[in-house]
Protein backbone atom coordinates (compact mmCIF):
# COMPACT_ATOMS: atom_id res chain seq x y z
CA UNK A 1 0.00 0.00 0.00
CA UNK A 2 1.16 3.59 -1.17
CA UNK A 3 1.41 5.74 2.41
CA UNK A 4 -0.20 9.30 1.58
CA UNK A 5 -0.02 12.07 4.32
CA UNK A 6 -2.66 14.88 5.28
CA UNK A 7 -1.09 17.53 6.98
CA UNK A 8 -4.43 19.69 8.76
CA UNK A 9 -3.73 23.00 10.14
CA UNK A 10 -6.85 24.22 12.29
CA UNK A 11 -8.61 25.53 15.63
CA UNK A 12 -5.68 24.77 17.87
CA UNK A 13 -4.30 21.87 16.39
CA UNK A 14 -2.08 20.38 14.00
CA UNK A 15 -3.17 16.97 12.72
CA UNK A 16 -1.34 14.39 10.42
CA UNK A 17 -3.57 11.32 9.30
CA UNK A 18 -1.56 8.85 7.24
CA UNK A 19 -3.05 6.07 4.96
CA UNK A 20 -3.73 4.68 1.49
CA UNK A 21 -5.95 2.20 -0.76
CA UNK A 22 -6.09 -1.84 0.02
CA UNK A 23 -7.70 -2.70 -3.40
CA UNK A 24 -11.24 -0.20 -3.49
CA UNK A 25 -10.72 0.43 0.38
CA UNK A 26 -9.01 3.66 1.82
CA UNK A 27 -7.43 2.62 5.10
CA UNK A 28 -6.22 5.07 7.88
CA UNK A 29 -3.40 4.10 9.60
CA UNK A 30 -2.60 6.79 11.80
CA UNK A 31 -3.80 9.92 13.10
CA UNK A 32 -1.89 12.27 15.55
CA UNK A 33 -2.70 15.36 16.81
CA UNK A 34 -0.77 18.08 18.25
CA UNK A 35 -1.70 21.53 20.24
CA UNK A 36 -0.76 24.67 18.30
CA UNK A 37 -1.00 28.09 19.46
CA UNK A 38 -0.67 30.17 16.49
CA UNK A 39 0.26 29.42 12.54
CA UNK A 40 3.70 31.44 12.93
CA UNK A 41 6.82 29.81 11.73
CA UNK A 42 8.14 28.61 14.84
CA UNK A 43 4.66 27.14 16.49
CA UNK A 44 4.30 25.20 13.52
CA UNK A 45 8.13 23.57 13.27
CA UNK A 46 7.59 22.97 17.16
CA UNK A 47 4.35 20.98 16.57
CA UNK A 48 5.57 19.58 12.69
CA UNK A 49 8.93 18.29 14.05
CA UNK A 50 8.62 15.44 16.55
CA UNK A 51 5.61 13.76 13.77
CA UNK A 52 8.18 14.21 11.06
CA UNK A 53 11.11 12.63 12.32
CA UNK A 54 8.43 9.48 13.54
CA UNK A 55 6.00 9.12 10.61
CA UNK A 56 6.99 10.78 8.01
CA UNK A 57 10.54 9.44 7.17
CA UNK A 58 9.20 6.90 5.00
CA UNK A 59 6.73 9.39 3.17
CA UNK A 60 7.68 11.84 -0.06
CA UNK A 61 5.84 14.40 1.22
CA UNK A 62 2.48 15.85 2.61
CA UNK A 63 -0.80 17.44 1.39
CA UNK A 64 -1.72 20.57 3.81
CA UNK A 65 -5.20 21.42 4.62
CA UNK A 66 -5.44 24.77 6.01
CA UNK A 67 -8.72 25.81 8.20
CA UNK A 68 -7.73 29.63 8.51
CA UNK A 69 -11.05 31.80 8.54
CA UNK A 70 -9.24 34.41 6.03
CA UNK A 71 -9.86 31.84 3.59
CA UNK A 72 -12.51 32.73 0.96
CA UNK A 73 -14.62 30.67 -1.43
CA UNK A 74 -17.69 31.32 -4.05
CA UNK A 75 -19.12 29.52 -6.54
CA UNK A 76 -20.39 31.53 -10.63
CA UNK A 77 -22.38 31.36 -13.18
CA UNK A 78 -20.25 32.31 -16.21
CA UNK A 79 -21.43 32.48 -19.73
CA UNK A 80 -19.52 30.17 -21.96
CA UNK A 81 -15.84 30.92 -22.54
CA UNK A 82 -12.64 29.91 -23.06
CA UNK A 83 -10.67 28.61 -19.95
CA UNK A 84 -8.18 30.78 -20.31
CA UNK A 85 -10.30 33.42 -19.28
CA UNK A 86 -11.93 31.74 -16.16
CA UNK A 87 -9.06 31.65 -15.06
CA UNK A 88 -8.59 35.41 -15.28
CA UNK A 89 -11.64 35.93 -14.03
CA UNK A 90 -10.95 33.48 -10.90
CA UNK A 91 -7.68 35.48 -10.43
CA UNK A 92 -9.49 38.93 -10.39
CA UNK A 93 -12.20 37.56 -7.90
CA UNK A 94 -9.24 36.12 -5.10
CA UNK A 95 -8.03 39.51 -5.08
CA UNK A 96 -11.17 41.36 -4.86
CA UNK A 97 -12.18 39.02 -2.04
CA UNK A 98 -9.12 39.11 -0.27
CA UNK A 99 -8.59 42.83 -0.70
CA UNK A 100 -4.92 41.98 -1.91
CA UNK A 101 -3.05 44.65 -4.44
CA UNK A 102 -1.18 42.16 -6.91
CA UNK A 103 -2.14 38.46 -8.11
CA UNK A 104 1.27 37.11 -6.78
CA UNK A 105 0.16 37.72 -3.40
CA UNK A 106 -3.02 35.32 -3.22
CA UNK A 107 -3.42 31.97 -3.57
CA UNK A 108 -6.44 30.67 -5.88
CA UNK A 109 -8.14 27.66 -7.17
CA UNK A 110 -10.54 26.63 -9.93
CA UNK A 111 -12.81 24.00 -10.05
CA UNK A 112 -15.81 23.14 -12.96
CA UNK A 113 -18.96 22.50 -10.77
CA UNK A 114 -21.07 21.69 -14.24
CA UNK A 115 -21.49 22.72 -17.41
CA UNK A 116 -25.31 24.23 -18.28
CA UNK A 117 -26.59 25.35 -22.01
CA UNK A 118 -24.73 27.83 -23.10
CA UNK A 119 -23.05 29.09 -19.24
CA UNK A 120 -20.37 27.69 -16.94
CA UNK A 121 -20.84 27.15 -12.99
CA UNK A 122 -17.11 27.51 -11.20
CA UNK A 123 -15.83 27.30 -8.26
CA UNK A 124 -13.07 29.25 -6.56
CA UNK A 125 -11.09 29.63 -3.19
CA UNK A 126 -8.61 31.83 -2.61
CA UNK A 127 -5.99 32.87 0.40
CA UNK A 128 -3.92 35.93 1.31
CA UNK A 129 0.04 33.97 0.23
CA UNK A 130 0.93 36.19 3.82
CA UNK A 131 -1.41 33.28 6.11
CA UNK A 132 0.74 30.49 3.89
CA UNK A 133 4.00 32.03 4.04
CA UNK A 134 5.03 31.28 7.67
CA UNK A 135 3.54 27.54 7.54
CA UNK A 136 5.61 26.51 4.31
CA UNK A 137 8.77 27.74 5.91
CA UNK A 138 8.02 25.68 9.06
CA UNK A 139 7.27 22.75 6.76
CA UNK A 140 10.39 23.29 4.71
CA UNK A 141 12.36 23.31 7.92
CA UNK A 142 11.05 20.12 9.10
CA UNK A 143 12.68 19.13 5.36
CA UNK A 144 9.04 17.81 4.38
CA UNK A 145 8.09 18.20 0.59
CA UNK A 146 4.06 19.87 0.05
CA UNK A 147 2.26 18.54 -2.91
CA UNK A 148 -0.53 20.76 -2.75
CA UNK A 149 -2.11 23.14 -0.57
CA UNK A 150 -6.47 22.42 0.06
CA UNK A 151 -8.64 24.34 2.22
CA UNK A 152 -10.47 22.61 5.10
CA UNK A 153 -13.69 23.96 3.41
CA UNK A 154 -13.14 22.99 0.06
CA UNK A 155 -11.89 18.57 1.47
CA UNK A 156 -15.45 18.87 3.41
CA UNK A 157 -17.02 19.18 0.09
CA UNK A 158 -15.22 15.89 -1.63
CA UNK A 159 -17.41 14.46 1.31
CA UNK A 160 -20.90 15.30 -1.14
CA UNK A 161 -21.69 12.23 -3.23
CA UNK A 162 -21.43 12.98 -7.23
CA UNK A 163 -23.51 12.73 -9.56
CA UNK A 164 -26.75 13.73 -6.88
CA UNK A 165 -29.37 16.67 -7.52
CA UNK A 166 -29.66 16.76 -3.59
CA UNK A 167 -28.37 19.64 -2.21
CA UNK A 168 -25.91 19.21 0.91
CA UNK A 169 -24.14 20.84 3.40
CA UNK A 170 -21.14 19.76 5.31
CA UNK A 171 -20.93 20.23 9.24
CA UNK A 172 -17.72 19.13 11.38
CA UNK A 173 -15.97 20.66 14.63
CA UNK A 174 -12.94 21.36 16.13
CA UNK A 175 -11.56 22.92 18.61
CA UNK A 176 -14.64 23.94 20.78
CA UNK A 177 -15.87 25.06 17.28
CA UNK A 178 -17.78 23.84 14.47
CA UNK A 179 -17.50 24.84 10.58
CA UNK A 180 -21.10 24.46 8.60
CA UNK A 181 -19.92 24.45 4.80
CA UNK A 182 -23.19 24.78 2.04
CA UNK A 183 -22.05 22.98 -0.95
CA UNK A 184 -22.72 22.64 -4.58
CA UNK A 185 -21.35 20.24 -7.01
CA UNK A 186 -18.19 19.39 -4.69
CA UNK A 187 -17.09 22.48 -3.94
CA UNK A 188 -18.03 25.40 -1.35
CA UNK A 189 -20.49 27.97 -1.80
CA UNK A 190 -20.92 29.67 1.56
CA UNK A 191 -19.38 28.91 5.45
CA UNK A 192 -20.14 29.68 8.82
CA UNK A 193 -18.86 29.03 11.71
CA UNK A 194 -20.44 28.97 15.54
CA UNK A 195 -19.23 28.28 19.22
CA UNK A 196 -20.10 25.07 20.51
CA UNK A 197 -17.79 24.79 23.15
CA UNK A 198 -17.02 21.62 25.80
CA UNK A 199 -20.24 20.25 24.18
CA UNK A 200 -18.05 18.65 21.74
CA UNK A 201 -17.01 16.04 23.63
CA UNK A 202 -20.42 15.11 25.10
CA UNK A 203 -22.38 13.56 22.13
CA UNK A 204 -25.50 14.59 23.72
CA UNK A 205 -24.73 18.29 24.40
CA UNK A 206 -23.55 18.66 20.90
CA UNK A 207 -26.50 17.40 19.43
CA UNK A 208 -28.46 19.90 21.25
CA UNK A 209 -26.07 22.44 20.48
CA UNK A 210 -26.64 22.07 16.92
CA UNK A 211 -30.28 21.27 16.70
CA UNK A 212 -30.14 25.17 18.05
CA UNK A 213 -27.65 26.56 15.65
CA UNK A 214 -28.28 24.94 12.76
CA UNK A 215 -32.08 26.68 11.89
CA UNK A 216 -30.22 29.63 12.69
CA UNK A 217 -27.80 28.91 9.93
CA UNK A 218 -30.21 27.85 7.63
CA UNK A 219 -32.32 30.87 8.08
CA UNK A 220 -28.86 32.62 7.72
CA UNK A 221 -28.70 31.00 4.17
CA UNK A 222 -32.28 32.45 3.17
CA UNK A 223 -31.27 36.12 4.40
CA UNK A 224 -27.67 36.28 1.95
CA UNK A 225 -29.73 34.61 -1.06
CA UNK A 226 -28.89 30.89 -0.70
CA UNK A 227 -31.22 27.99 -1.32
CA UNK A 228 -30.49 26.08 1.82
CA UNK A 229 -29.20 22.03 1.56
CA UNK A 230 -31.97 19.37 2.21
CA UNK A 231 -29.28 17.24 3.30
CA UNK A 232 -26.44 17.32 6.11
CA UNK A 233 -23.20 15.15 6.63
CA UNK A 234 -21.95 14.73 9.75
CA UNK A 235 -18.23 15.25 10.19
CA UNK A 236 -15.97 12.48 11.48
CA UNK A 237 -15.69 14.20 14.96
CA UNK A 238 -19.51 14.49 16.24
CA UNK A 239 -19.82 11.11 17.59
CA UNK A 240 -23.83 11.10 17.72
CA UNK A 241 -25.80 8.15 17.17
CA UNK A 242 -28.63 7.08 14.82
CA UNK A 243 -31.04 7.47 17.61
CA UNK A 244 -29.81 11.40 17.90
CA UNK A 245 -30.00 12.36 14.13
CA UNK A 246 -33.56 13.18 14.43
CA UNK A 247 -32.78 15.81 16.71
CA UNK A 248 -30.41 17.34 14.51
CA UNK A 249 -32.47 16.83 11.36
CA UNK A 250 -34.93 19.52 12.11
CA UNK A 251 -36.31 20.91 8.82
CA UNK A 252 -33.89 18.58 6.86
CA UNK A 253 -34.94 16.26 4.58
CA UNK A 254 -31.77 14.12 6.22
CA UNK A 255 -29.18 14.17 8.32
CA UNK A 256 -26.09 11.96 7.37
CA UNK A 257 -22.97 9.97 8.58
CA UNK A 258 -19.98 9.53 6.55
CA UNK A 259 -18.92 6.67 5.23
CA UNK A 260 -15.31 7.15 2.96
CA UNK A 261 -12.80 5.49 5.15
CA UNK A 262 -13.25 1.70 5.23
CA UNK A 263 -11.38 1.48 8.36
CA UNK A 264 -8.85 2.96 10.76
CA UNK A 265 -6.04 1.64 13.33
CA UNK A 266 -6.85 1.06 16.47
CA UNK A 267 -4.80 3.47 18.99
CA UNK A 268 -5.19 7.06 16.95
CA UNK A 269 -7.31 9.99 17.08
CA UNK A 270 -10.51 9.72 14.66
CA UNK A 271 -9.38 11.82 11.85
CA UNK A 272 -11.26 15.01 10.37
CA UNK A 273 -14.03 14.47 7.65
CA UNK A 274 -11.82 17.28 5.87
CA UNK A 275 -8.70 15.28 5.86
CA UNK A 276 -10.10 11.64 5.11
CA UNK A 277 -12.20 12.84 2.29
CA UNK A 278 -8.83 14.29 0.46
CA UNK A 279 -7.21 11.02 1.48
CA UNK A 280 -9.83 9.12 -0.46
CA UNK A 281 -9.23 11.50 -3.61
CA UNK A 282 -5.74 11.67 -3.78
CA UNK A 283 -5.19 7.60 -3.00
CA UNK A 284 -7.59 7.28 -6.26
CA UNK A 285 -5.60 9.31 -7.88
CA UNK A 286 -8.16 12.18 -8.53
CA UNK A 287 -6.05 14.70 -6.17
CA UNK A 288 -8.04 18.05 -6.66
CA UNK A 289 -6.69 21.28 -7.72
CA UNK A 290 -4.58 23.42 -5.26
CA UNK A 291 -4.19 26.59 -3.55
CA UNK A 292 -0.63 26.33 -3.88
CA UNK A 293 -0.61 25.86 -8.51
CA UNK A 294 -1.80 29.05 -10.46
CA UNK A 295 -5.19 28.10 -11.27
CA UNK A 296 -5.94 25.95 -14.26
CA UNK A 297 -9.35 24.46 -15.57
CA UNK A 298 -9.81 22.40 -18.19
CA UNK A 299 -13.17 22.11 -19.99
CA UNK A 300 -14.40 19.00 -21.01
CA UNK A 301 -15.75 18.82 -24.84
CA UNK A 302 -19.32 20.44 -25.51
CA UNK A 303 -21.82 17.99 -26.51
CA UNK A 304 -21.98 19.88 -29.89
CA UNK A 305 -18.27 20.05 -30.58
CA UNK A 306 -18.33 15.75 -29.55
CA UNK A 307 -21.25 15.48 -32.06
CA UNK A 308 -19.42 16.89 -34.48
CA UNK A 309 -16.44 15.19 -33.68
CA UNK A 310 -17.97 11.79 -34.02
CA UNK A 311 -19.86 13.04 -37.22
CA UNK A 312 -15.98 13.56 -38.64
CA UNK A 313 -15.04 10.38 -37.46
CA UNK A 314 -17.85 8.41 -39.39
CA UNK A 315 -17.10 10.63 -42.82
CA UNK A 316 -13.73 9.90 -42.72
CA UNK A 317 -14.72 6.17 -42.31
CA UNK A 318 -16.77 6.05 -45.04
CA UNK A 319 -14.42 7.79 -47.46
CA UNK A 320 -11.74 5.14 -46.17
CA UNK A 321 -13.97 2.61 -46.54
CA UNK A 322 -15.10 3.35 -49.91
CA UNK A 323 -11.64 4.59 -50.97
CA UNK A 324 -10.24 0.85 -50.00
CA UNK A 325 -13.69 -0.45 -51.94
CA UNK A 326 -12.51 1.51 -54.96
CA UNK A 327 -8.95 0.41 -54.90
CA UNK A 328 -9.81 -3.19 -54.70
CA UNK A 329 -12.56 -2.77 -57.32
CA UNK A 330 -9.61 -0.65 -59.85
CA UNK A 331 -7.00 -3.69 -58.80
CA UNK A 332 -9.49 -6.59 -59.80
CA UNK A 333 -10.34 -4.28 -63.12
CA UNK A 334 -6.40 -3.82 -64.26
CA UNK A 335 -6.05 -7.63 -63.32
CA UNK A 336 -8.61 -8.96 -65.92
CA UNK A 337 -7.73 -6.73 -68.49
CA UNK A 338 -4.23 -7.87 -68.16
CA UNK A 339 -5.63 -11.09 -68.55
CA UNK A 340 -7.25 -10.38 -71.92
CA UNK A 341 -4.19 -8.83 -73.09
CA UNK A 342 -2.33 -11.70 -72.66
CA UNK A 343 -4.73 -14.06 -74.14
CA UNK A 344 -4.75 -11.94 -77.12
CA UNK A 345 -0.83 -12.12 -77.37
CA UNK A 346 -1.36 -15.71 -77.31
CA UNK A 347 -3.71 -16.08 -80.39
CA UNK A 348 -2.08 -13.68 -82.30
CA UNK A 349 1.61 -15.44 -82.23
CA UNK A 350 -0.91 -18.77 -83.18
CA UNK A 351 -1.98 -16.62 -85.81
CA UNK A 352 1.81 -15.90 -87.02
CA UNK A 353 2.52 -19.48 -86.85
CA UNK A 354 -0.32 -20.66 -88.68
CA UNK A 355 -0.33 -18.28 -91.56
CA UNK A 356 3.36 -18.00 -91.95
CA UNK A 357 3.36 -14.37 -92.06
CA UNK A 358 6.49 -12.54 -90.13
CA UNK A 359 5.70 -9.77 -87.88
CA UNK A 360 6.21 -7.01 -90.35
CA UNK A 361 3.79 -8.46 -92.96
CA UNK A 362 1.29 -8.51 -90.82
CA UNK A 363 1.22 -5.44 -89.66
CA UNK A 364 1.00 -4.40 -92.75
CA UNK A 365 -1.69 -6.58 -93.56
CA UNK A 366 -3.50 -5.21 -90.52
CA UNK A 367 -3.29 -2.05 -91.39
CA UNK A 368 -5.05 -2.27 -94.89
CA UNK A 369 -7.62 -3.87 -93.33
CA UNK A 370 -8.09 -1.81 -90.98
CA UNK A 371 -8.85 0.80 -92.92
CA UNK A 372 -11.88 -1.42 -94.60
CA UNK A 373 -12.88 -2.28 -91.06
CA UNK A 374 -13.47 0.87 -89.48
CA UNK A 375 -16.50 1.78 -92.07
CA UNK A 376 -18.08 -1.54 -91.19
CA UNK A 377 -17.39 -2.40 -87.37
CA UNK A 378 -15.37 -1.74 -84.23
CA UNK A 379 -12.38 -4.05 -83.30
CA UNK A 380 -13.48 -4.04 -79.71
CA UNK A 381 -11.30 -7.02 -78.51
CA UNK A 382 -8.11 -4.80 -80.04
CA UNK A 383 -9.65 -2.32 -78.24
CA UNK A 384 -9.72 -4.08 -74.71
CA UNK A 385 -6.06 -5.36 -75.60
CA UNK A 386 -4.34 -2.20 -76.56
CA UNK A 387 -6.31 -0.36 -73.27
CA UNK A 388 -4.31 -2.73 -70.92
CA UNK A 389 -0.96 -2.95 -72.81
CA UNK A 390 -1.45 1.01 -72.66
CA UNK A 391 -1.86 1.19 -68.63
CA UNK A 392 1.18 0.73 -66.48
CA UNK A 393 1.66 -0.78 -62.98
CA UNK A 394 0.28 2.59 -60.87
CA UNK A 395 -2.69 2.96 -63.39
CA UNK A 396 -5.63 1.64 -62.23
CA UNK A 397 -8.52 0.85 -64.26
CA UNK A 398 -12.07 0.76 -62.97
CA UNK A 399 -13.96 0.61 -66.20
CA UNK A 400 -14.27 0.54 -69.92
CA UNK A 401 -17.51 1.50 -71.54
CA UNK A 402 -17.94 1.42 -75.66
CA UNK A 403 -20.85 1.40 -78.11
CA UNK A 404 -21.22 0.92 -81.79
CA UNK A 405 -21.94 4.49 -81.60
CA UNK A 406 -21.05 6.27 -78.72
CA UNK A 407 -17.95 7.19 -77.24
CA UNK A 408 -15.63 4.74 -75.65
CA UNK A 409 -14.73 6.11 -72.13
CA UNK A 410 -11.97 4.66 -69.84
CA UNK A 411 -11.87 5.29 -66.25
CA UNK A 412 -9.90 4.78 -63.34
CA UNK A 413 -7.15 5.65 -60.49
CA UNK A 414 -3.84 6.67 -61.52
CA UNK A 415 -1.28 6.83 -58.33
CA UNK A 416 2.19 8.08 -57.92
CA UNK A 417 5.25 8.93 -55.37
CA UNK A 418 4.22 12.54 -55.71
CA UNK A 419 1.31 14.58 -57.65
CA UNK A 420 3.16 15.62 -60.43
CA UNK A 421 4.88 11.71 -60.66
CA UNK A 422 0.69 11.24 -60.98
CA UNK A 423 -0.08 13.64 -63.15
CA UNK A 424 3.04 12.03 -65.65
CA UNK A 425 2.10 8.76 -65.66
CA UNK A 426 -1.56 9.87 -66.09
CA UNK A 427 -0.88 11.75 -69.59
CA UNK A 428 1.26 9.44 -70.53
CA UNK A 429 -1.69 6.90 -70.72
CA UNK A 430 -4.31 9.29 -72.11
CA UNK A 431 -1.34 9.86 -74.76
CA UNK A 432 -1.07 6.14 -75.28
CA UNK A 433 -4.93 6.15 -75.89
CA UNK A 434 -4.90 8.69 -78.29
CA UNK A 435 -2.43 7.52 -80.95
CA UNK A 436 -4.79 4.43 -81.27
CA UNK A 437 -5.09 4.39 -84.90
CA UNK A 438 -9.07 3.49 -84.44
CA UNK A 439 -9.81 6.09 -81.88
CA UNK A 440 -9.59 9.98 -81.60
CA UNK A 441 -9.13 11.50 -78.38
CA UNK A 442 -11.18 14.67 -78.47
CA UNK A 443 -9.94 15.82 -75.15
CA UNK A 444 -12.30 15.54 -73.13
CA UNK A 445 -10.83 14.54 -69.83
CA UNK A 446 -12.22 14.63 -66.23
CA UNK A 447 -9.39 14.41 -63.65
CA UNK A 448 -10.05 15.12 -59.31
CA UNK A 449 -8.55 14.33 -56.31
CA UNK A 450 -8.82 10.81 -54.27
CA UNK A 451 -10.41 12.23 -50.60
CA UNK A 452 -8.15 11.30 -48.10
CA UNK A 453 -5.34 9.81 -50.34
CA UNK A 454 -2.69 12.30 -51.59
CA UNK A 455 -0.68 11.68 -54.81
CA UNK A 456 -4.01 9.64 -56.69
CA UNK A 457 -6.54 11.15 -58.64
CA UNK A 458 -9.54 10.13 -60.45
CA UNK A 459 -9.71 9.82 -63.97
CA UNK A 460 -12.36 9.74 -66.67
CA UNK A 461 -11.49 9.71 -70.76
CA UNK A 462 -13.85 9.76 -73.63
CA UNK A 463 -12.45 8.85 -77.14
CA UNK A 464 -14.33 8.51 -79.95
CA UNK A 465 -14.23 5.94 -82.75
CA UNK A 466 -12.49 7.04 -85.99
CA UNK A 467 -15.03 6.95 -89.23
CA UNK A 468 -11.68 6.62 -91.40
Amino acid sequence: MQTHAILELDEGALTLTLGGRVGKTTTVAACHRQPLADWSRDSVTAALQPLALDLLQDVDGVHVVLGDRRMQHFVQVLPQMPAREVEEFVGREALRLTSMPAVGEVLASVRLVRRLPGKLVVGGSALPRSVWEPVRQAIQACGVAVHGVHSTESCLALAVPAGTEDRYAVVECAGGRARFALCDGGSPVQVRRFMVGTAESNPEALAAQLALELPRTLEWLRETGHQPPSVLVLGNRISVDEATLDTIRGDLARVVLPSLVGEASRGFEAPSLASTALLEKVAAGRTPAALSAAPRLVLPPSPLRMLWLAAAIAVGGAFLWHGARDLTVSATTAQQLAEVGREHEVLRQRLVELTGTDNGALANEDAARMTLALGRRRPISRLVAEVSEAAAADVLLDSLQFASKERVVVSGVVRGTSRAAALALLAEFASRLGGLPYLDGGGQEDVGEVAGMPNHFRFRLGLAWRMS
